[in-house]
């Protein structure tokens, strides 16, 4: 494995870390995140989204609706999955303006944080933090 691939996985699981271990808002409300979250402009693109956690820890996922500005839903994800976000059973289509979030970190839209392809909203743990 080469240097810099080694590094920049360090420096990942250390952001992870800090993240999930060094911050007292884990447990954060809707109501107080309402105020951060900021819907972007709706771009047109509408699909599912699927997430893969190339960390290793387990992030928690969770997505926030543009209309209401509230938490939609959170989803729990292992280290090395990945998983098509779904609700009662069904995959969800959500809207590039929607708003997600990883573990307590800053809610960013989903039109910034994925990468669009098929259809599909595609975010990792390591394209979300860059």
């Amino acid at each position: 494995m080469k240097l810099d691939t080694i590094a920049k996985k360090l420096l990942l699981n250390i952001v992870f870390l800090i993240c999930v271990f060094g911050c007292t808002t884990l447990s954060v409300s809707a109501q107080s995140n309402q105020e951060t979250y900021t819907p972007c402009d709706f771009g047109g693109r509408v699909g599912k989204i699927r997430f893969t956690n190339e960390s290793g820890y387990k992030i928690n996922v969770k997505l926030w609706h543009p209309d209401t500005k509230e938490l939609f839903a959170t989803w729990s994800v292992k280290a090395g999955e990945s998983a098509t976000l779904s609700t009662d059973g069904k995959e969800i289509n959500i809207g590039d303006d929607w708003g997600i979030q990883l573990g307590s970190s800053k809610v960013k839209c989903v039109g910034e944080a994925a990468l669009w392809q098929s259809k599909f909203f595609k975010v990792t743990s390591t394209n979300f933090y860059e």
